[in-house]
This record gives C-alpha cells, sequence and structure tokens, in this order.
C-alpha cells in the first residue's frame, strides 16, 4: 500500500482547532523500526539434527540418514543449554549446565521431517547463542501446540501448529512464550512463516462451535521477541503481547473471534500485519486492535505502521459483526505512533484514544466496510475517561470517513473527510478494497509537511 499524503482540495475538510492545554516537558521519543534487538538475527550456521516422528529412533545420532524419533524427548534430553541453579527463580542467580554433553548445542538447528510432533514444551532452556527448529525444506512438519516458558534464544520457522494433528482437540494458546514467576523469564525469541490454525477448515463452524472449538493464536508475555510472517486463523483472540520491547511484523490473523492484535506492554512495534474477517459470536467487542491500562499503567512507545484491519472479505459471511478498528479507551497512552494504517471497518471507532500523551495519528485511511452502515468510523484522540485531558497530541494528514475528533491538547490539521459519493475521485477501485488513491487523485503528494 502507497503512503497516503492528503490535502483539503475538492472534498470536505474538517480543521478543528485545539489548545496544547496540560502540556508537560520530557524527553522526546521516535519511533524505532524494530523493538525487540532481533533485526539481524539470522539462521545458526552450526550443526544439523533430524527429527523424524515417522521413520526415526531416539537412539539414533540424529543425522540425515539415522534421525531421532521424539523431538520433545530430543529437547529434554539432547540439547546442551542453561537453566538457573535454583528455583523459585531470582534476578540475583546464576546459570548452571543442563545436559552439558548433549550433542545440540548454541549454533545448532534441529531439522523436523513431515508428520506430527506432538504438543512441544522448550522450558528451562537458556542458550548461550540461537538454537533453530524448522521444517525440513518442502515438508510439512506439525505441532498440536507450542509453549516456549523460561527459555531464551530460539529460532522457529516454517512448523505448521494446529489441533488438526491431536485425537482431541483443545482450548487455549496455539503459541504461548511466557514468562514465569517461578521457573524465570523467557526472552530472544523468533517466530516466523509459520502457521497457526485451530483448524484448518471452521466454515461449517456453528455458533456454539465458535464459542468452544477455537484456540487463541500467540500469548506472549516474554521480552525481546519477534514474530514475523506468521499466519494465524480460526483463532479466538489472534496475538496478544504483554511483554516489552516486542515487534509483530508482517503476520495475518484471519478468522477469528476475539481481538486480532492486543497490545499491552511497552516498547512494541506492530508493522505490516493484516487482521480480517472478524465473527461476532459472543458479548466481547472485538477489535482489530485494542489496549488498555493494567494496574494504572497504560503501555509506552508503541509503533501501529502500516497495518491492514478489515471488517471482513465476503458479504455472506456467517455472524459477521461491526468491528472496532483501533481502539485505545484506558490511557494515558505515551508516546504512540499510528501511521500509515488501512482500516477498514462497520463501526465507529476507526482510531479512537481516549488519554493520550505524545500520541501522533498521520497519513491513515479509515473507511466505512460498507458504505450503506450506520456505523461510520471515525479517528479520535480525546480526554481519558475519569476527564483528564489529552497533551502533545497530533492528528494530521489523515482519510476519514466520519469525522475528527481532536480534543483538548490534540494538535489537528489537514486531514480529508471522504463521504461514501467521493469514494471513486479519491480511490483506485473502493469496490474491490483497493484504497490506494486513483490516478489524478486530490491527495496525491499534497500533504502538510510535519516536523
Amino acid at each position: 500500500m502507497k503512503t497516503l499524503l492528503f490535502f483539503p482540495i475538492l472534498l470536505a475538510l474538517f480543521l478543528i482547532s485545539c489548545s496544547d492545554d496540560g502540556a508537560k516537558s520530557r524527553p522526546t521519543w521516535s519511533p524505532v523500526e524494530r523493538a525487540s534487538g532481533l533485526e539481524t538475527a539470522v539462521f545458526p550456521d552450526g550443526d544439523s539434527f533430524y527429527v523424524d516422528p515417522e521413520n526415526g529412533d531416539d537412539a539414533n545420532d540424529g543425522s540425515l540418514t539415522a534421525p531421532w524419533q521424539h523431538l520433545q524427548f530430543v529437547l529434554d534430553t539432547y540439547v546442551s543449554t542453561q537453566e538457573y541453579d535454583s528455583y523459585p527463580w531470582d534476578e540475583a542467580q546464576g546459570m548452571i549446565p543442563r545436559n552439558p554433553d548433549g550433542p545440540v548445542g548454541p549454533g545448532d538447528t534441529l531439522v523436523l521431517r513431515a508428520g506430527n510432533h506432538g504438543a512441544i514444551d522448550i522450558r528451562r532452556a537458556h542458550n548461550e547463542d540461537f538454537i533453530a527448529i524448522r521444517a525440513m525444506d518442502g515438508e510439512v512438519a506439525t505441532l498440536e501446540r507450542l509453549s516456549i516458558v523460561s527459555a531464551s534464544h530460539w529460532i522457529v520457522e516454517d512448523l505448521h501448529v494446529t489441533q488438526d494433528a491431536t485425537e482431541v482437540p483443545t482450548q487455549g494458546d496455539l503459541l504461548e512464550i511466557e514468562n514465569h514467576n517461578w521457573t524465570g523469564p523467557a526472552s530472544f525469541v523468533i517466530v516466523r512463516g509459520c502457521r497457526f490454525e485451530t483448524t484448518a477448515d471452521a466454515s461449517a463452524w456453528t455458533l456454539e462451535d465458535w464459542n468452544q472449538r477455537p484456540c487463541n493464536g500467540a500469548s506472549l508475555t516474554g521480552d525481546h521477541l519477534l514474530l514475523e510472517d506468521n499466519l494465524f486463523r480460526n483463532v479466538n483472540f489472534g496475538i496478544s503481547v504483554s511483554g516489552d520491547f516486542t515487534d509483530i511484523i508482517g503476520n495475518t490473523v484471519e478468522n477469528f473471534a476475539g481481538d486480532g492484535l492486543r497490545g499491552l506492554g511497552d516498547d512494541l512495534v506492530f508493522r505490516g500485519n493484516t487482521v480480517k474477517n472478524c465473527y461476532d459470536v459472543n458479548e466481547n467487542h472485538d477489535d482489530g486492535f485494542q489496549s488498555w491500562s493494567i494496574d494504572g499503567h497504560a503501555p509506552r512507545r508503541v509503533v501501529l505502521e502500516g497495518n491492514t484491519i478489515l471488517n471482513y472479505t465476503d458479504p455472506d459471511q456467517p455472524f459477521r459483526g461491526a468491528l472496532q478498528g483501533i481502539g485505545c479507551f484506558d490511557g494515558f497512552y505515551q508516546d504512540w505512533y499510528v501511521a500509515n494504517n488501512l482500516v477498514i471497518v462497520d463501526h465507529w471507532h476507526g482510531i479512537t484514544f481516549l488519554g493520550g500523551d505524545g500520541v501522533t495519528v498521520i497519513h491513515n485511511t479509515v473507511v466505512n466496510r460498507d458504505p450503506a452502515s450506520e456505523l461510520t468510523p471515525w479517528i479520535m484522540i480525546d480526554d481519558h475517561k475519569d476527564g483528564s485531558v489529552s497533551r502533545n497530541c497530533l492528528i494530521a494528514n489523515n482519510l476519514v470517513a466520519n469525522r475528527i475528533t481532536a480534543g483538548s491538547g490534540v494538535t489537528e490539521t489537514t486531514n480529508l473527510v471522504v463521504g461514501d459519493g467521493d469514494l471513486s475521485v479519491v480511490y483506485e477501485a473502493p469496490d474491490l478494497l483497493d484504497f490506494t488513491p486513483a490516478a489524478g487523485s486530490p491527495v496525491l503528494d499534497a500533504a502538510t509537511a510535519l516536523p
């Protein structure tokens, strides 16, 4: 999607002059490209060991011609790693070797052959350098679940995680990367190119099925994590992040019944993700992206950039609901950068912040999924629910279907309200969900320059 630049020509422009009441001086924050510190991580270049659930033997040497059989046994027995020297965990503790004579160590890769490798639990395994787990090229390696708890420096790539692989499907998280108050934190984990789904086909699910069957996609409480280019499909909640320093990049959440994305930690980047097809099956107020305060602390230093949130792709989808776009209702949200997102929903809340301090909302496109809908989405930064005013916030150079609401402490400039009758003037093919600027569109290359 092109970066959208806007200028008030031909179409209605709403300009609202707002003061900066309540502004306070504090250090300036700039949005980051990555928060996790894992942008340069590559696959380890050490030895490769093989696990074949159908033809392997755990007494083998793990070579291509003599693979092991059970991945969980290999992780528990053959991986040379570290764990804390006593429990419950304490930050002051040191590490001791675990399986010091194991053949698999930092820099090595476990290559999984086709078949079901079961529910996998990586726990109390802190590597000095990355150990990778990936599927054999051209083969589908399947897990029932993946838990990484109190572990660090792991890479997981190109695996299929599904409850279709188990005889007794259950709910829960398909992927969890979790801190644990007894065994310690999880950190420096990369999961990329994987497919997570409760089931491959949920088209026949009833309302009861949607409430009783779907797993959650990912629950992340660890720090310094990277989820990149994964698919989460037929799930309840998509990706929930409550740890810090985490990047959610290029993922797709497709067919979900809760919230698509949740950002509840500090120093997070959500970039280039797609959230689509909300199933409204219970009382949850479904959001494409949602955040809120926990114990009085609202998430800080969060980037939401280049994401697409789409209420539904098929007008005949069962259990269609009115999806909220980006909903941040319980601030104060400090230092958020919300830019170049495409929000296509049938709800008032296109992009909403209630209580912001240094929230920037620029170059976003917010449109109706159904032009006939009465719930036309807006962009809003307004007061906290306790009445406290926002401060140091900016709404600029956005396209929006409804209106801009800029409360006290919010600067608003050069935003364009595009009515349903003007869609074809501004956008390339709105009926086909193509909201790139049309040739000759008045919004091209004419935005207000921002500092």
